[in-house]
């Protein structure tokens, strides 16, 4: 990282690899455990910081009408995101939205140290935690994440810890269902809801159940589900939990054709979004709220402009299946304006990079693959319309989603 380097030139090593010669010795004197303490190692988390940021950002306005200034602050203090590309916008909401790398490098030496201490609790409890930063902050890691949410499962019911072994058989759960394997992800949940006793793990649960039953075709058990994990979520307070129950669930809504209730959910959800500032999460409810709103014949030209944002983030972020959804709702947009070429150049995209990693969201990659089908057919490619219904019809069959199976036959005839 020399003068001169750009976003996205250098890969920085981990902080773990300075610990094969700067820790391991003497945590009272030795340089790696002290640094983790130190100002310097939260440098873009004090909150000093942050306040002098904004000051740094006003005055830049103030002088030269744009807020780049603060890029030259963020440069130094998180070096990380600014090489990854995330200081843009220069308020830190990306850099909150992406630094996940450091929070999965300190639950692996949890784990590790977890291990050699030899509390079984403690032992499921980290495991339990990296198991799902596995699966929800880093994309290609749902295999790794599962293999460790089921020791987990194991510990804890060794040692009694039965609201552990409810989250990794929820995220078990979940890793099913995202990639299709309904039935057993449906055993995972029903162990899950067995234990849950709270609101909070209620909501949970049913959440996931929601997520699982709309993808498998069974759209009112589904979004029963999504609306019971919803009240436990209001009543618990736990607003993360509603953001994600408004956002999956009004994906279960458009297929409903439930279109009015699906924009209430969006709404409220991108509301809920801004408050918490979870802007990780925005361009999944933002691409959603598009395809809805193109469904009841507003101008997708201008659609078509509060897409380019929402794709932007969903780039900084990595995030193989935000991309892919907001690139649909891009094709979708264009489909709507009658440029059936650009908007296959668009769902290829969305498709490309839907599937990138071993663990896409297969029901999107579906969706997806119905949208070239038909727009195929609208350009007159009945060959590539065909090609597009045939693997459709093949992967929506081994994702158990039936009703897929029939408008892929039905667009292949």
């Amino acid at each position: 990282f020399m003068p001169g380097s750009q976003p996205g030139s250098v890969n920085l090593e981990s902080v773990n690899r300075c610990d094969n010669c700067h820790g391991g010795y003497n945590p009272a004197i030795e340089p790696a455990h002290n640094w983790r303490g130190s100002m310097m190692a939260h440098a873009a988390r004090d909150p000093l910081w942050m306040a002098c940021l904004t000051v740094a950002l006003q005055d830049s306005i103030w002088a030269v009408g744009n807020a780049n200034a603060g890029d030259l602050c963020i440069r130094c203090h998180t070096p990380g995101g600014w090489l990854g590309g995330r200081s843009d916008p220069p308020n830190t909401t990306a850099l909150s939205a992406g630094a996940v790398e450091a929070g999965v490098d300190c639950l692996r030496r949890a784990a590790s140290d977890a291990e050699k201490c030899g509390d079984l609790q403690l032992q499921a409890q980290t495991l339990a935690e990296l198991g799902t930063a596995l699966v929800h902050s880093v994309r290609g890691y749902d295999d790794e994440g599962a293999i460790l949410l089921r020791q987990s499962v194991e510990l804890a019911e060794r040692c009694g810890a039965a609201r552990i072994a409810l989250t990794g058989y929820r995220e078990l759960g979940y890793v099913e269902a995202l990639a299709g394997r309904r039935p057993t992800a449906s055993d995972h949940l029903a162990r899950a809801l067995e234990v849950a006793t709270d609101g909070d793990d209620l909501a949970s649960v049913h959440s996931v159940i929601g997520f699982n039953l709309v993808d498998w075709g069974k759209l009112d058990e589904g979004l029963a589900h999504y609306q019971t994990s919803l009240e436990h979520a209001y009543g618990s307070g736990n607003r993360r939990r509603q953001i994600w129950a408004l956002g999956l669930g009004a994906w279960g809504l458009l297929a409903a054709d439930r279109l009015a209730d699906a924009d209430r959910w969006l709404s409220d959800c991108l509301t809920l979004v801004d408050d918490l500032r979870w802007t990780s999460f925005r361009p999944w409810p933002s691409a959603l709220l598009v395809e809805s709103r193109l469904r009841q014949g507003d101008d997708p030209g201008a659609l078509q402009l509060e897409l380019e944002s929402a794709f932007a983030l969903s780039c900084q972020l990595g995030d193989p299946c935000w991309e892919g959804a907001v690139a649909r709702a891009m094709g979708l947009c264009f489909e709507a304006m009658d440029d059936h070429a650009r908007a296959m150049e668009w769902l290829a995209e969305g498709r490309q990079r839907c599937v990138r990693e071993t663990d896409s969201y297969v029901a999107l990659s579906v969706e997806i693959l119905l949208d070239q089908a038909r727009v195929s057919s609208k350009l007159g490619q009945s060959a590539q319309a065909e090609a597009c219904a045939r693997e459709c019809l093949s992967v929506a069959a081994r994702a158990h989603m039936d009703a897929h199976v029939r408008r892929a036959i039905l667009l292949m005839n």
